[in-house]
Formats: structure tokens, sequence, C-alpha cells
């Protein structure tokens, strides 16, 4: 009976020293009773996200049991910061993986510095996912191409993340596409010789490999077929998807001194100039067929001659090459890179070339190409997490009017340098497609009007009738 009993005492203080274990590390984080995990680790995904906050009092009883037990909390402050290596010994992890409840079985166990009370090897244990902090957090990476406008909508990405994230870290991770590489390809042409995905396909690597966790697109460049394992998981909200014409100022031309910078090869035209103003055999650089077919379609008397570059070296070779009279650029590339057109036709913004005028061409004159104006966030299809931190970002009417676009431009069977362009809007309960294709040179237009949830199916069917 005597040995009975003592079998039954050391199990209750078995018993009793996990229980004030838990109970320990439970009141530093929740400032609540002893107890075990389980109700934790129930919140286990919210809290690998967003820490909870803790409110003064919790700090302090958490603060009180830890320090009765032997525990100082400067010592967990230098766990955070990395001054303190945790130690991680096999067999104690077993030993307490025997106490976590089935539910909390994959928790990350370290051991921390502590003292005799609490244990006799004086080592106490701390489920890391109970805060991320105690194990720093590896910093969730972005890739992207190193352009200018690449940058502006990574770094525009990362800042919402932060913002909406601020215990995460991101960070960029800037690669070289094949497109960056080809600088003198005409992308004009549809050359077979050039590979799919010529801005996208070494960031998709990236995400396959494990090397990036998400990567950040100019969607009008994302084939509309997508690698296996990997999807479009997020498109942060549209700019405005229309076109600009690029062209330079005749009354600053006129203000320069004769024999300045060859001003007399220069052509300048008047502010808020239209399409159909300029005058006949004018010559307009641009390397989309895209532009090139809906700028003949309206005037077929322009010369549309090749232009490369990105947004600030084509305005530079309007404003000094004579043999140019105009450009075209995306209003969205150039609002993101803080350039700005004012009503007088001005632009200005860091850089701007001296002397050079724009005017927004209507949707009636030029139709976006696929996915213009739009970011695209793509993550490896199977990574919860981050399409948690993604979803976030999410615009609900640009991802459905995209997911229009692409699925029409799926339908064509094209890529992003197709002569074909749409635009999508959602309004109330239905969203519209209007089409337009230049395939064979002939052009011919559609339009229709789906609910939103049949968005791709309306794709399907303005590229049904325009095949």
């Amino acid at each position: 009976m005597d040995s009975g009993r003592t079998g039954r005492a050391v199990r209750r203080r078995r018993r009793s020293l996990s229980y004030t274990w838990f109970g320990v590390v439970r009141g530093f984080f929740q400032g609540g009773p002893g107890g075990g995990v389980a109700d934790v680790a129930e919140r286990h995904a919210d809290v690998a996200l967003n820490p909870p906050a803790l409110g003064p009092q919790q700090r302090r009883a958490g603060k009180t049991r830890l320090e009765a037990g032997g525990v100082q909390l400067p010592q967990l402050n230098q766990i955070r910061r990395g001054q303190i290596l945790p130690r991680v010994r096999f067999h104690q992890i077993s030993r307490v993986r025997k106490l976590v409840p089935r539910t909390n079985r994959q928790a990350v166990v370290v051991a921390v510095d502590a003292v005799a009370a609490l244990f006799a090897f004086h080592r106490c244990f701390i489920c890391a996912n109970l805060w991320p902090e105690f194990m720093p957090e590896k910093p969730i990476v972005i890739c992207t191409r190193g352009s200018a406008l690449a940058l502006a909508q990574s770094n525009l990405i990362a800042a919402m993340c932060r913002a909406a994230f601020p215990k995460l870290r991101f960070e960029l991770k800037i690669i070289k596409t094949t497109g960056d590489k080809l600088q003198k390809a005409s992308m004009a042409k549809t050359d077979p010789s050039l590979p799919k995905g010529l801005f996208t396909k070494e960031l998709e690597v990236a995400l396959v490999n494990g090397q990036a966790d998400l990567a950040v697109h100019s969607l009008k460049d994302l084939p509309t077929e997508l690698p296996a394992g990997l999807i479009l998981a997020a498109t942060p909200q549209r700019e405005d998807v229309r076109d600009v014409l690029i062209y330079r100022d005749a009354a600053f031309l006129a203000k320069l001194k004769p024999g300045a910078a060859g001003e007399k090869a220069l052509r300048g035209f008047k502010p808020n100039l239209k399409l159909k103003d300029f005058p006949k055999g004018a010559t307009i650089a641009t390397s989309s067929t895209r532009r090139k077919m809906s700028l003949l379609a309206a005037r077929p008397d322009l010369n549309i001659v090749e232009i490369r570059g990105n947004v600030a070296t084509r305005m530079q070779k309007v404003a000094e090459r004579g043999e140019l009279d105009a450009t075209i650029l995306a209003l969205a590339g150039m609002t993101r890179l803080n350039f700005k057109i004012n009503a007088d036709g001005t632009i200005t913004g860091e850089a701007v070339p001296d002397g050079l005028l724009a005017t927004v061409l209507d949707l009636d004159v030029m139709l976006p190409c696929v996915g213009q104006g739009a970011i695209g966030i793509e993550i490896r299809a199977d990574d919860e997490r981050i399409a948690k931190i993604v979803e976030r970002l999410n615009h609900f009417n640009t991802f459905h009017a995209v997911t229009a676009e692409r699925a029409f431009l799926r339908g064509m069977g094209g890529g992003c340098q197709s002569p074909v362009g749409a635009h999508a809007e959602i309004v109330g309960t239905k969203i519209s497609l209007k089409a337009v294709s230049f395939r064979d040179e002939t052009v011919k237009r559609a339009d229709a009007k789906r609910p939103i949830a049949e968005a791709a199916l309306l794709g399907e069917q303005i590229a049904a009738e325009l095949k």
C-alpha cells in the first residue's frame, strides 16, 4: 500500500510539473491560468500571420508567472533579437511531445535558458508557434524584373504587404529575364523563335524552385497558360487602361535659339493633339502589334516604326530624334513612375525631357491589350500561407475583369504580342467585354455582357465570335 501511495504521489507530482510548465508559458503569452495549449493550437494559422496583441495587464501577469518560475524576461527578449541561440535536445523534445496535445503535435520546440525551479536539467521549453518572434521569421521573397517600372510595381506590392502584415518581413529579389536580355529583338512581330513568357519565365522558375514566394508581373506580360503548380492569385486595383500619345511641343521648339541641338530637324505640334490631327505620313514609333494595327485602322497613311526601351528612354528618343514624330505609351506605366499629364498636355515628373506633350487616347480609338494597367501576383498553387497574404491585396472587380480578358486571349490562341485588344468592365452585377482582332489584317470587333460569375465564359464567347 505504501508503494502504491508513493507511485500515485509521483504521478501527481509529474502531472503538477507539466501543468506548471504549460501554465508558465501560457501565462506569458495569454495571461490566463495554467493548462494545455490546445486552445492556442486552434488559432495557429492566424497566429502565424498576425500574432495576437497583448494588453498591459496580460503582460504583467505573464511576467509575474515567469519570474516566479525563475525565467527572466530579458532572456526571452535576447532570444527574439537572436542574441541567445536556443539549444535543442532530441530526448527532451520527445518528452515534451508527449505532453503536447495531439492537435498541436507539429509544434516547433526550442530550449530556453531557465532555472532549476522549473526543470532539474535547467531548461524549459517554449512552443515557438505560439509566438513567431521567438524564432526569426524567414522573409517572404518577392521576385521581380529590374526595370524601373517593374521595381515601382514590386515596391508598391511590398508596401501593401507590409501595411497589411506589419509583423512579417518582405524583401525584393531582382531577376533578369529573357526579354531583358533580348533588347534588339522585334516585339512587333510574331516570331516563332522567341519563347513564351519573355518577361516572366525566369521569375516562374524562381517560384517553382522555392527561391521566391511570389512574383510580381505587369499582367499584360503574363501568359494565359501558366506552368504546372503556379497560379495567378491576386490583382490589386487596376490603373487607367488607356494609351497615351507622346509628341514634341511646337511652342517649346520655337523658343530655342538658332543652331541649338538640331532644332531644324525637329517638328512640333500644338497641345491636346488628336490622332486625326497629325499631318499625312507622320511617323509614330511603337513596338506593339496591337498599337500598330489600331493606328493604321484609324489612319492608314501613318508611318509606323519600331522602338525599344523603357518609358523614360522612349520619351527621350521622341524629344531628340527628328525622324520620330510621336510614340505611344501606357498611361498606367507613366502613372506608376510618377509622371503626370496636366490639363494643358504638359508632362511633369522626374527626368521628363523638355518640350514634350501628351494626349490620352479614347478607348474607341485604341482598345488596350489584355491585362493592361493591372499587376498580377503569381504564387505556388499549394502555398496556403502566401495565398492568404496576397488575398488581402486582391481587388474583386479587377480580378474578374482580367479573368474575362485573359479567357478571351486564351480563346484566340495568342500571347501578349497578339494583334488583339480587349477591355472588361463591371457595372452592378454584370461584366461587359469589348474586344477587337486585327488578325489577317482584318478588323473584327465584338462586345457582350454576362453575370460577373461567368467572366471566363464571357471571354470565351467573344473569342469564338472573332476567330
